[in-house]
């Protein structure tokens, strides 16, 4: 427990705000890194592999500085709870909210069950850093959790209560270890309108568990050296694969993806792998001899690999049909025919978080 009234890293402010670094306050937890112990940085690869990455994959080099399902954790008495963030660059994409892109929302309760939506940050389009008052007049004690940036690295944070509040560490989550997601632009979070409406938040939000968001727009292309590193995050109790968007039009999904659960396997020789199939696209229909004969291709590979290791005695590697997520309206659950909208996103955490708590039974 922390009385405000120490040593923080600025002093109060005009309206009588007292700023704690998470880097530096031990109430305040981060999660969602899951090298952040060791690098103390908001990155989702660890720095011992920044060179090797670079070498692999610039774009995933590039891409595992966005801050995409890290979270901030802490409870507190203060009836007032600000952010003020440093960002990498303004948040300038078209097809995505600027608050989902660079901002931070909030979600409080008195417990990690009952968590509601409060706010998002606010922000003008080309800014690099802001401040903004998630609420105030908010009495008694509560469990805070911030969810970062989808699209944008995180230079530095800093959380405002009121002077003589309480910081206390918020605990763990419910449910212990991890669920490890390796997977595309939609993983990391396009186009979610807020940072919390990313699948893997809604995930860690409804199973209580923390998620290692591992998301690589337009990159996830299964290479070894990137599947060593998803299999090197600790604590894992389930690997979920959902890469098929970027790695099925070029071929590279049939010839890494057997390779890929070899890899995990190698370190967590019980752990459950979920291997998922992409969701529906308009285009798929729209040219069934063509794109929709290659996605039944892809998904029926995708299951027959899983078949052939669990007829070798693999029984805890599994194929999910990510494209019954979506009901036949599915056309309207997406910003752009590919993209989930917040409909998608909702959808898509419904049909994993089903087979999520009949694998881990949970």
């Amino acid at each position: 427990m922390i009385m405000n009234k120490e040593k923080n890293d600025s002093k109060t402010n005009n309206e009588d705000v007292i700023w704690f670094d998470p880097l530096e306050t031990n109430a305040i937890r981060v999660r969602g890194f899951a090298w952040f112990d060791n690098d103390r940085r908001y990155r989702r690869l660890p720095a011992s592999s920044d060179s090797l990455v670079a070498r692999v994959s610039p774009n995933v080099a590039r891409l595992s500085g966005d801050a995409a399902g890290g979270q901030i954790h802490f409870r507190t008495d203060s009836d007032t709870v600000e952010i003020a963030a440093e960002l990498a660059a303004p948040s300038l994409m078209s097809h995505m909210t600027i608050a989902s892109q660079g901002g931070f929302d909030c979600y409080v309760g008195s417990d990690f069950s009952d968590l509601k939506f409060y706010a998002t940050t606010t922000f003008p389009v080309d800014a690099k850093s802001y401040r903004y008052r998630f609420f105030a007049g908010v009495p008694g004690d509560k469990l805070v959790v911030l969810n970062f940036p989808l699209y944008n690295r995180v230079e530095s944070v800093r959380v405002g209560v009121k002077p003589g509040a309480i910081l206390r560490d918020p605990g763990d989550f419910p449910q212990p270890g991890r669920i490890v997601v390796y997977g595309t632009s939609i993983t990391q979070g396009a186009c979610a309108s807020r940072p919390g409406l990313c699948y893997t938040n809604i995930l860690s939000r409804r199973l209580g568990i923390e998620f290692i968001n591992l998301g690589f727009s337009g990159s996830a292309f299964g290479e070894p050296e990137i599947a060593e590193l998803v299999s090197e995050v600790s604590g894992a109790r389930m690997f979920v694969l959902d890469y098929e968007a970027n790695a099925g039009t070029n071929g590279r999904l049939y010839r890494t993806l057997e390779d890929f659960i070899k890899i995990i396997r190698g370190r967590y020789p019980n752990a459950p792998i979920v291997v998922v199939s992409r969701i529906k696209y308009l285009f798929d229909e729209l040219n069934p001899g063509t794109l929709g004969k290659m996605r039944r291709e892809l998904r029926e590979f995708q299951k027959n690999v899983v078949s052939a290791l669990r007829e070798k005695g693999d029984d805890a590697v599994y194929f999910v049909d990510g494209s019954g997520f979506f009901p036949d309206d599915y056309h309207e659950f997406t910003v752009d025919s590919v993209h989930p909208n917040d409909i998608g996103f909702y959808r898509i955490a419904e049909g994993l978080e089903k087979e999520i708590r009949k694998i881990l039974k949970i």
